[in-house]
């Protein structure tokens, strides 16, 4: 298995920013000349340098609790220009994993996975390519993910169409991280993805009509010989061993107070869903890990590059922790 892998320093040039620093283009993180201020940026701010960046999500139709956590969230930095954040995974102490892709083509969005510190944002170790086989097959990469979890096995990682089991200590230490990966065979997706220490849940993403969430055995996954996830069990498939319904526009999903909690979101709005009902919530809410019963991590896609630069829409920060008994009923997306 192969895979590129750009490192990055562990202390940030004043100037880096997810705003002006592509650093698929520039693995170091320094701003290019004229970029910046030249003055320290710290985690609550903006991107330096970017004039559709706000402090706060800006005059939209946000509930005040909402709105107060979207302006003390953090900024991963640096992170490369075409990052788009997808999932979370919380790590040890104050480490988060995010995975997320490289806006382009559809079919050509390479996925990314950054380790950081969720309290200053700050990046310590980038993947910025996933290449390898299922069993026997030919050579690919991982497009888009969606999804990302941690467990005593390792670093999952899902896509749509692929599942991939990443070394962590490989992750920070800049070497080839690729453990294995597997195929998802329709209907199963990775649009979402949460890992216990025994399980592995997969949901697809829906526009309008409820999904499904399948629930896998990592022993049986892991066991020599399976190279696809689908929904049944035969030969080299490995089918679930429970699964539910889901609403439509999940974008994360994580284990929490209760029992399942789904983050479903556009651009312009985000809802929480949970065991007792929908929670308002943040706009552009991807991924989703408790940290403990009344916080939950989410990263939010609405400050990505991509998105900042077609304006009319809030501009929320990376990462935000959330205090979930603060939060009022939602209306809906």
């Amino acid at each position: 298995m192969r895979l590129f892998l750009a490192g990055l320093a562990l202390v940030l040039v004043a100037a880096c920013s997810p705003g002006n620093t592509d650093t698929s283009a520039n693995p170091s993180g320094s701003s290019e000349p004229g970029h910046g201020s030249g003055k320290p940026n710290p985690p609550h701010a903006p991107p330096s340098g970017d004039a559709h960046a706000e402090g706060c999500p800006g005059d939209f139709n946000l509930s005040r609790s909402v709105r107060e956590f979207a302006c003390d969230g953090v900024w991963v930095k640096p992170m490369p220009r075409r990052m788009v954040p997808q999932g979370l995974a919380l790590g040890r102490e104050s480490t988060v994993y995010l995975s997320g892709y490289l806006h382009a083509a559809p079919g050509n969005r390479p996925c990314q996975v950054l380790q950081a510190d969720r309290d200053t944002g700050r990046v310590v170790a980038r993947v910025a390519r996933i290449e390898g086989r299922v069993g026997a097959g030919e050579t690919t990469f991982c497009r888009h993910g969606g999804g990302i979890g941690l467990n005593a096995s390792g670093l999952w990682v899902a896509e749509t169409r692929r599942l991939w089991l990443l070394d962590p200590a490989a992750v920070e230490a800049g070497t080839d991280p690729v453990v294995r990966a597997w195929d998802l065979a329709a209907p199963v997706r990775g649009s979402a993805m949460t890992v216990t220490p025994h399980r592995i849940g997969l949901a697809g993403f829906t526009k309008t009509l409820p999904g499904k969430l399948r629930w896998y055995d990592v022993d049986k996954v892991l066991a020599g010989g399976v190279t696809t996830l689908g929904t049944t069990t035969r030969g080299s498939m490995v089918g679930p061993v429970a699964k539910r319904s889901t609403p439509s526009l999940i974008q994360g999903v994580t284990l929490g107070p209760g029992g399942v909690w789904f983050s479903r979101s556009q651009t312009r709005c985000g809802v929480l869903s949970g065991p007792q009902g929908d929670l308002e919530f943040q706009p552009g809410a991807e991924g989703i890990a408790f940290s403990d019963r009344h916080h939950v991590w989410v990263v939010s896609e609405s400050g990505s590059n991509r998105f900042r630069r077609l304006g009319d829409r809030p501009v929320i920060p990376t990462l935000t922790r959330i205090d979930i008994r603060t939060l009022g009923d939602s209306p809906g997306c």
